[in-house]
């Protein structure tokens, strides 16, 4: 059982309610945190949804996570999955990606109840009818984007001339699109007269002139009219309101340049809370500051609209805060030390929205004295989710694959990225050469070629002379990732941070010894017992822990250990439990 009783109950509860289960969005995919959320709570029965918006970073995709796919992705950034066989999976339908206007149209057509269903006149007459809205979409959007980057403009050079021409042509506008509504509505209100109108008249003809007709066949011809009209009038006529409702969201938008045009004098909500809730910062929030923001927080707040709670990850919750949406949580890895505390417009507005968020998840042990530096409030510690389903079905032949491939007897695996001064990746490399000097074994240490400072790595590796004894692989999607960490007989993880992140539980729940810069009073407020990780701070201590790792009794106690702690603190139970505990209190506080 994944929920405890009491949770479980408030689910049933909650759908009875309502007539629908909980519905809760995730937005911002970073190294696929919020999928595998969204995945796990979606089999607890939580109607879960994601929206990754344009991000297609190959580690952020689905197929990286719950594919075992073969094949050359080509561009990290962009992956051609077209081309990979990605033996018969395809994306989950609650996982939306795409432009924010395109991911607000799927959210909106998802929630229709019941589910819409063209007939085949609709089907044929829209046919003519988004032809004409792309050309009308076309030239709106051109026009759009034109206002939104001389507006941006303005904020960065001058103001008051600017302005002046954007207030007179906005106005224009507006007249423009009440004009095309008020037509809109006279050329729907014309053509629904003309069919009825028809259909009198040729009544009225039959009747007064006494034409030879067959009753019966009129009578059918008629029934087939007035069907048709019907078919017309409920079904063609109201999805024209599509057109409507953008020409409605133009004037929307354009009245965002309105509230804008005198924000370099005015102050705001925002801003005023602000430095009520900073008063000893420097810097101070702006109104500049939101402007790049404004028009995508007109989308969000929508999309939104659709969810009882929506939760945010790393600089999201930006858009909790814009939209004005009161029911938002966030989630940090890192974001709290890194996005909070400098004088920046993105700083300033990150820190004020997870000082609104309902509740704060963090899950680096370290960012809970950043938490304290902004003054945050409703927090908990929250692991980084994990599926265990993929290291569960790891078997013997598949580590026999992977060991053969390397044949060495001492395999070394570092899946971290090459970023010496964040991840300490040439501390792991200045270590194998000690390790080499303490074993008679052979030795094979496997690299990911993923990072800033590959090449760098790499002149390290010349540099040391230890070419022969390492491997370089591209970055591993999650299945594989499962079968290496397995094969492997002892991971080195990050060298620089105290506190743990991905790498090192995906190791505890593998069975295989890990290595790290862990210091177990970074996760004590976390977690009442530590990880069981070999703490290593230098290229010495490393190697150390490297000949312990391979002690055979050290390694069956390890297990057990391993295995314990996982399932304990790390397991998708403990997940769930602990974020379903916050949805509940956070909708039951309102």
């Amino acid at each position: 059982m994944l929920l405890n009783p009491e949770l479980k109950t408030w689910l049933k509860k909650f759908h009875e309610f309502h007539g629908r289960p909980l519905r809760v969005l995730h937005i911002g995919n970073i190294a696929s945190n919020a999928y595998i959320n969204a995945k796990l709570q979606r089999k607890i029965g939580v109607d879960s949804y994601l929206i990754a918006e344009t991000d297609t970073y190959v580690m952020n995709s689905p197929e990286w996570e719950d594919s075992d796919f073969e094949g050359n992705w080509e561009d990290d950034c962009n992956p051609n999955w077209a081309k990979i066989d990605l033996k018969g999976y395809k994306r989950p339908e609650w996982f939306i990606s795409g432009r924010l206007e395109a991911c607000l149209v799927n959210i909106t057509a998802r929630m229709c109840t019941p589910p819409y269903v063209p007939s085949q006149v609709e089907f044929l007459i829209k046919g003519l009818y988004i032809t004409l809205l792309f050309i009308f979409s076309f030239v709106f959007n051109i026009t759009f984007k034109f206002f939104k980057n001389l507006l941006y403009i303005a904020t960065l050079f001058t103001y008051n001339i600017v302005f002046i021409v954007v207030k007179f042509i906005v106005n224009i506008f507006h007249c423009i699109t009440r004009t095309f509504i008020s037509l809109f509505n006279l050329i729907k209100g014309f053509f629904v007269s003309i069919i009825y109108v028809c259909i009198v008249i040729a009544s009225v003809l039959i009747i007064t002139l006494k034409l030879p007709v067959n009753k019966e066949k009129i009578y059918n011809k008629y029934i087939k009219i007035v069907n048709f009209s019907k078919i017309l009038l409920k079904k063609f006529l109201p999805t024209t309101s599509f057109l409507k409702n953008a020409l409605v969201s133009f004037r929307s938008y354009l009245s965002n340049f309105k509230l804008m045009q005198n924000s370099h004098t005015s102050s705001s909500p925002l801003t005023e809370e602000f430095s009520r809730l900073f008063p000893d910062r420097k810097d101070k929030l702006t109104e500049k500051d939101t402007l790049p923001f404004i028009f995508s927080s007109h989308i969000w707040k929508k999309i939104f609209s659709h969810f009882d709670l929506v939760q945010c990850y790393g600089p999201h919750p930006i858009w909790g805060l814009l939209s004005q949406n009161t029911k938002y949580v966030a989630l940090e890895h890192g974001t709290l030390r890194d996005f909070t505390l400098k004088d920046n417009p993105m700083h300033r507005l990150i820190a004020l929205a997870y000082r609104n968020a309902k509740h704060t998840f963090i899950t680096n042990g370290d960012c809970l004295e950043y938490a304290k530096k902004i003054n945050l409030e409703n927090y908990s510690a929250m692991i980084h989710p994990l599926d265990l389903e993929p290291f569960e079905k790891v078997n013997q032949e598949d580590v026999d694959y992977i060991r053969n491939q390397y044949k060495a007897d001492l395999l070394l695996f570092c899946p971290i990225r090459h970023d010496w001064e964040i991840k300490g990746t040439h501390i792991v490399l200045q270590s194998l050469p000690h390790i080499i000097a303490k074993t008679d074994k052979s030795v094979m240490l496997i690299l990911c070629e993923w990072g800033q400072e590959v090449n760098r790595s790499k002149k390290l590796i010349n540099e040391l002379k230890i070419q022969k004894y390492v491997k370089w692989v591209r970055p591993l999607p999650k299945i594989k990732l499962a079968k290496y960490l397995k094969a492997a007989d002892v991971i080195l993880d990050q060298m620089a941070l105290p506190h743990f992140g991905g790498t090192a539980p995906q190791s505890l729940a593998a069975g295989t010894p890990v290595i790290m810069s862990y210091k177990p009073e970074s996760t004590a407020w976390m977690f009442p017992e530590p990880a069981p990780i070999l703490p290593a701070f230098n290229a010495e201590e490393i190697s150390e822990k490297v000949m312990q790792a391979l002690d055979p009794e050290w390694r069956k106690k390890f297990k057990q250990q391993a295995k314990e702690w996982i399932y304990k603190y790390h397991s998708p139970k403990f997940l769930l439990n602990e974020h379903l505990k916050v949805y509940k209190k956070v909708l039951e506080s309102d």
